[in-house]
């Protein structure tokens, strides 16, 4: 594969090299953008990620480029490319590496582009591993093809990370937590924001029959306008509110502490977990050997034993007990940030398809409470700008209406 890609690389450069002596017409809008959709049809099987590459050079690169350069370095990448993809049969050539390295390619032909490039590079990733994820989760205790199920993977993570490094996973309720509940009507006391007993309605994360606690979450209060705070907007947009209609709100305060198990994501950047990682390797590595350094009689024999020295480095890197916890740590929550990502959409329609899309998610939760878990924090899928969360309590008396807090409201 390596081989392959820099042969594409050089044939690549080879051909620009020659392309800039052409002559083609002067229509270059349509031209860019008959190439942009050529790009975007490269591949059957990676179309997401081809518009995500093509949604970039619209936004970050045609705004600051020529549109002959950039039809010129497409034209020839769209080629080439097919001419591999020819070569090579298309199920094969295409994969999530050489769909990096075209990104890649693009990136390095306009070194001046706006954008977040890091992000364009995670977000193909994200998008190249739902894929894979969102079959396994509509299945989630089937084994595809002899592997594990989802529901076995995510056990494995669970047990080897989120319950060994509780703190980094699992949140405890306090009383300087924001929890807000809605109901759709103007005169109510607080036993209204109760939910009923054994509710027959579809909802995420509670099977019917069985009632949990849902609400809009915040470690804080945020501003949305002069009017709402964000953890009310979100009650709105979650209670498919329409204009004209008079609602309520109330604040809660919990019980108890409980285990709240953090699967929301939706406010940190795969970008922003993998600069920690590299941040913190590249420390370690520098602490490891300073540590080496201080062990002359094996390190500075002219003929050292290679075998003493490796078991030396895997002994300096057991002594520190925050390595392997911190390695664990940031590549479990990349691996809950692409798996979030994949899993939560909108889900309207009729109670049986509600019941179809919800069907995974009941069965996590149960798995969740029978690992102890009290409550699961989980992002609005209503509108992805908020960043807003929400929160489940699996049980519904863990929170209780706080007197005094109700506020009415006439939503326009």
């Amino acid at each position: 594969m390596e081989k392959k890609l820099e042969i594409l690389r050089n044939f690549i450069n080879q051909k620009e090299n020659q392309g800039r002596n052409v002559k083609i017409r002067n229509n270059y809008n349509f031209l860019v953008l008959n190439e942009l959709y050529n790009l975007e049809k490269l591949s059957i099987q990676c179309d997401n990620e081809f518009r995500l590459i093509s949604k970039f050079i619209r936004t970050n690169i045609l705004n600051k480029y020529k549109e002959d350069e950039v039809y010129r370095v497409i034209f020839i990448l769209n080629n080439v490319s097919n001419w591999f993809s020819d070569y090579f049969g298309q199920d094969t050539y295409w994969t999530i590496d050489t769909v990096i390295d075209y990104a890649k390619l693009v990136i390095n032909a306009f070194p001046g582009c706006s954008g977040d490039k890091t992000k364009l590079l995670d977000d193909i990733y994200i998008s190249h591993a739902s894929k894979y994820i969102k079959s396994q989760w509509d299945n989630i205790l089937v084994a595809v093809d002899s592997k594990k199920s989802f529901l076995d993977v995510f056990d494995d993570i669970f047990t080897n990370a989120i319950e060994k490094y509780p703190d980094s996973f699992i949140k405890t309720l306090s009383d300087g937590d924001v929890l807000c509940r809605m109901v759709k009507e103007k005169e109510c006391d607080e036993n209204r924001f109760i939910p009923y007993d054994k509710s027959t309605n579809q909802n995420r994360w509670n099977p019917p029959g069985k009632s949990y606690l849902y609400m809009s979450y915040g470690d804080r209060e945020h501003s949305y306008n002069s009017d709402l705070c964000l953890e009310e907007m979100l009650c709105v947009l979650e209670c498919r509110t329409k204009s004209g209609t008079d609602v309520s709100f109330c604040r809660f305060e919990p019980k108890v502490g409980g285990k709240i198990l953090d699967l929301s994501y939706n406010d940190v950047e795969l970008s922003d977990l993998s600069h920690q990682f590299n941040e913190f390797e590249n420390n370690d590595i520098y602490e490891i050997i300073l540590k080496l350094l201080n062990e002359e009689d094996i390190i500075s024999k002219k003929y050292y034993n290679k075998n003493k020295v490796e078991n030396l480095i895997k002994a300096k890197i057991e002594e520190s007990s925050n390595t392997k916890k911190t390695i664990t740590e940031i590549t479990t929550k990349k691996i809950l940030k692409i798996i979030c990502n994949s899993i939560y959409t909108k889900v309207d329609g009729t109670e049986e398809e509600k019941e179809k899309k919800y069907k995974s998610f009941h069965i996590l939760s149960q798995y969740l409470e029978s690992k102890g878990i009290t409550g699961i924090i989980y992002p609005c899928t209503r509108n992805s700008t908020l960043k807003g969360k929400n929160i489940v309590l699996f049980k519904v008396e863990d929170a209780y209406p706080i007197p005094g807090t109700i506020k009415r409201y006439y939503y326009v």
